[in-house]
């Protein structure tokens, strides 16, 4: 990965990770250099509530049900009441984390479509579903119309980015290339709301796509972007395979124009 250049020269291809601003600067660093220019592009950040309420007794509930990594601060905080659950995961990487502070894990899957597959039976417990402040999948009144109880606790949420930095706005705007990954709907959302205020939506017809689910593709309302990959399956390693697929098939495309 190159530099970023300063001035205005320029970039031949700007690869933009749409993450939090440390999860983008860990995908990074595992990404395979190139000579592309990749840059972290967080379009929020996240904010952690750690507070239990008095209300929430460990007897009410049975199961628990993850379905993202950032709830973990807060279950690490009160492990000595989630200790005797079991878990229900989204994530593999999650359900690992969870499993390696000692939490037991009896159900894990990829997405959050595919966990509730599991939970499509009759069922007759008691669950708490630990989840962000805006969520994709309400698996609390999934439960209920399956006959089960839920309580729910919201672990934390997203602050949106308000504006874009001058020296990023500057970069997209000069690239020849902008390739952006998307790892949520709510990333989507404020990608398009982003450019739209800063005046600069017509970028979408020259910028390639790369989402991690379908799920997160369809929350784009604007369809006039270049092009649109999705990731082969929802996580980090598919997105990271699906970075170099793109790079190669870059490659390829200027080496035939240089025998042309």
């Amino acid at each position: 990965m190159t530099a970023s250049r300063s001035g205005s020269s320029k970039e031949k291809s700007l690869l933009l990770i749409t993450r939090a601003i440390n999860d983008a600067d860990k995908f990074i660093k595992k990404l395979p250099l190139s000579d592309q220019t990749v840059l972290p592009f967080p379009l929020y950040e996240y904010e952690y509530f750690d507070e239990l309420s008095s209300s929430l007794k460990p007897q009410n509930f049975e199961y628990v049900v993850v379905t993202s990594s950032q709830s973990l601060p807060f279950l690490i905080k009160h492990k000595s009441i989630f200790q005797r659950c079991s878990f229900l995961c989204v994530g593999f990487k999650t359900s690992e984390r969870l499993e390696d502070h000692g939490f037991n894990v009896v159900e894990k899957a990829a997405t959050a479509k595919d966990l509730s597959k599991i939970l499509r039976k009759p069922i007759a417990q008691k669950y708490l579903y630990v989840r962000g402040r805006e969520i994709s999948f309400d698996f609390k009144t999934f439960i209920q119309q399956k006959g089960g109880s839920c309580e729910e606790v919201i672990a934390y949420g997203t602050v949106p980015a308000s504006r874009l930095p001058e020296n990023l706005k500057e970069k997209i705007l000069l690239s020849e290339e902008l390739i952006i990954t998307l790892f949520s709907s709510r990333a989507a959302e404020i990608l398009e709301n982003l450019l739209l205020i800063e005046g600069m939506s017509a970028v979408r017809t020259r910028t390639k796509v790369l989402s991690i689910s379908s799920r997160v593709i369809k929350s784009l309302k604007q369809t006039d972007w270049q092009e649109m990959y999705v990731c082969e399956t929802p996580d980090v390693n598919s997105m990271y395979a699906l970075i170099q697929q793109i790079r190669k098939r870059k490659t390829l495309r200027n080496s035939d124009n240089e025998y042309r």
